[in-house]
């Protein structure tokens, strides 16, 4: 099985409705996506109104010699 970076980022704040908002219209996060389509990874972001938001991001990892890992590009 492939080794992977798997950060999530959840907050229990106001939320948003993510139908009525295109979340991927920003700089920043336009950004973020391209990095991590370049490696081969996986962007989702989950809101709800009054509930909070969750960032979710997966990247590949490969190792390297030394036992550590790398992320793939």
């Amino acid at each position: 099985s492939q080794l992977q970076l798997h950060i999530k980022i959840q907050d229990d704040g106001d939320g948003f409705d993510t139908t009525k908002q295109n979340v991927s219209e920003g700089i920043g996060i336009q950004q973020i996506v391209a990095r991590i389509k370049m490696m081969k990874g996986r962007f989702s972001i989950d809101s709800d109104i009054n509930k909070g938001t969750k960032v979710t991001i997966q990247v590949p990892c490969i190792p390297i010699t030394n036992g550590a890992a790398k992320m793939q590009t």
